[in-house]
């Protein structure tokens, strides 16, 4: 994790010597693994044990077992591309391929336990991004954690089971890639992104299988940087924000398009201050007003074409500040009919 962006990795471990292959490598908007994952619908999770279970059956009986493992693969592509924060379930699910390989025992239990262990953590992360994430402006997060969770504990209240231990397993810190989006087998071959030039910068990094250690990490991410959440104006979901940004709009994509909410939001925000410009305003009053005149026979096609051509191009200097509102207004209402 840097200032702007936040890296997720899969791999495996051969047994030969240098043999860590990298399945999954991703870069995101800071903030992401937390805000994506408020949003995740885990109403699926039974459906998806059930398929699990099912698939584990059919491959311990030696039932089409390559297509079996192309189910389990999608299913944990699936909870990757909802959040990097399923991360350590995805690899769960892919384990039970390494178990086969290496004759070991396949099983549910791990993949049980976390997708209980998210359920629960889904409604406290909600909360905490509501009552502490969603803060004004830049502060010392981590003292304020501290102390909300400690005012909450004097209380008894229930609230303080949404403060999560921020303790995790070994972090080690040193270079780490940047820059290498695309071209690992998780990738969505339909939605590949370009590799970019790659780049070493420093950073802490965690080694973790178990989710917890995962959540916690990042939540102590959040806070040790100070980033808070804001709500998109134009999804209307949290995205993360650092220092003293005055971003309104997220980097997601649009349901259905191409565009992300910030080329959308930011469009149609310049177009409502437009529409709100008093200029502007003006002139749409007078061209109504110079277009009914066509209708009523006082005034030709030609000169409105002549009259509109102009006010367009002081309207323009208005808004430009080269023509003064009054002045404007004077000009639209110097040919005012009784």
């Amino acid at each position: 994790m840097d200032s702007v962006t936040e890296c997720f990795e899969i791999r495996t471990e051969a047994k030969t010597p240098g043999g860590i292959f990298t399945l999954y490598h991703k870069e995101y908007p800071i903030g992401t693994a937390l805000t994506e994952f408020l949003y995740a619908d885990l109403k699926v999770f039974p459906a998806h044990l059930g398929n699990i279970k099912t698939c584990l059956k059919e491959i311990r009986a030696g039932n089409d077992v390559d297509t079996q493992f192309l189910q389990l693969f999608s299913i944990a592509l699936y909870w990757l591309r909802c959040s990097p924060a399923f991360a350590p379930l995805a690899a769960s699910i892919q384990r039970q391929q390494l178990y086969y390989e290496q004759g070991k025992r396949l099983g549910t239990d791990e993949i049980e336990r976390q997708m209980t262990y998210y359920t629960e953590l889904q409604p406290k992360l909600l909360y905490l991004a509501e009552n502490f994430f969603e803060a004004s402006k830049p502060e010392n997060m981590t003292a304020r954690y501290f102390a909300q969770r400690q005012a909450l504990g004097e209380k008894g209240a229930a609230e303080w089971n949404n403060y999560l231990p921020l303790s995790y397993r070994e972090v080690s810190y040193g270079p780490v890639m940047k820059g290498a989006n695309g071209f690992f087998p998780y990738d969505d071959i339909l939605n590949e992104e370009q590799r970019n030039d790659i780049q070493d910068f420093f950073a802490d990094t965690l080694d973790a299988e178990r989710a917890e250690d995962f959540t916690q990490f990042i939540l102590a991410e959040y806070i040790r940087r100070d980033l808070r959440f804001r709500v998109c104006k134009f999804c209307g979901r949290y995205f993360g924000i650092m220092g003293n940004t005055r971003l309104e709009f997220c980097d997601r994509l649009i349901d259905g398009s191409t565009k992300t909410c910030k080329e959308m939001g930011s469009l149609r925000l310049y177009e409502k201050r437009k529409l709100e410009e008093p200029a502007i305003k003006e002139y749409k009053r007078s061209y109504k007003a110079h277009n009914a005149r066509i209708r009523y026979g006082l005034m030709t096609r030609e000169e409105f074409n002549t009259w509109s051509q102009e006010a367009r191009r002081k309207r323009d200097d208005c808004v430009a500040g080269k023509l003064s509102l009054e002045e404007f207004v004077a000009w639209l209402d110097s040919d005012r009919q009784s």
